[in-house]
């Protein structure tokens, strides 16, 4: 309101008026609520110009957040990393699912210690590590399939 033409002082009883930002002390009884022109002597045009300049305020600042790229909260990086990490945990599945004919062969394989790690297939596929532990040795069974 200020930027409008309106003294800061003036603008702040307005804004309190209009949009009724009182403390209860200033009006204990809620008068200002619904006497506010008969006591005050803010006509309602007054207040209308008022909600249009707060309005006005609020869309320029709503425009310039929406058009800011806002950085991701904590939980939202750490939600965007798990699923990326349970897509990586899926495809993988997958993989193993499409090398290996049927399902009870699956439930070995994955039950089964994998090259000389002594860990099992199904708690390689949790880490990274041995993400890439059970790919190579899928691929290095693809090359063998391909060759014989």
């Amino acid at each position: 309101m200020v930027a409008n033409g309106y003294h800061f002082k003036h603008a702040e009883e307005l804004t309190r008026l209009a949009l009724h930002h009182l403390r209860k002390e200033d009006d204990p009884n809620g008068l200002n609520y619904d006497k506010s022109e008969e006591l005050f002597g803010t006509s309602t045009k007054l207040k209308f110009n008022v909600f249009k300049i707060h309005e006005a305020s609020i869309l320029k600042r709503a425009k310039e957040l929406e058009s800011q790229q806002l950085k991701l909260t904590g939980m939202q990086s750490k939600q965007a990393k798990n699923l990326d990490e349970n897509n990586q945990k899926k495809a993988l599945r997958d993989r193993i699912k499409a090398h290996l004919v049927h399902k009870g062969s699956y439930v070995n394989f994955i039950n089964q210690p994998l090259g000389d790690t002594g860990r099992v297939a199904k708690d390689l596929i949790l880490t990274e590590e041995g993400r890439a532990v059970v790919e190579r040795y899928l691929s290095d069974q693809e090359a063998k399939a391909k060759n014989n």
